[in-house]
């Protein structure tokens, strides 16, 4: 499980509107502010979704 700040600070790197899928989550961030607001559900999947 990443930190809340490193959750934060991946969240801020997906700057384009891109579509994400992991296992449990399919989503489409627009902007920094989407992201901020995701980020504790990505932290999940970014365990193994991220280096």
């Amino acid at each position: 499980m990443k930190s809340e700040q490193e959750c934060r600070e991946a969240a801020m790197k997906l700057e384009l509107p891109q579509m994400w899928s992991t296992r449990r989550l399919s989503f489409r961030i627009v902007t920094r502010e989407d992201a901020d607001e995701l980020y504790e559900a990505l932290c999940e999947d970014w365990t193994d979704f991220l280096l």
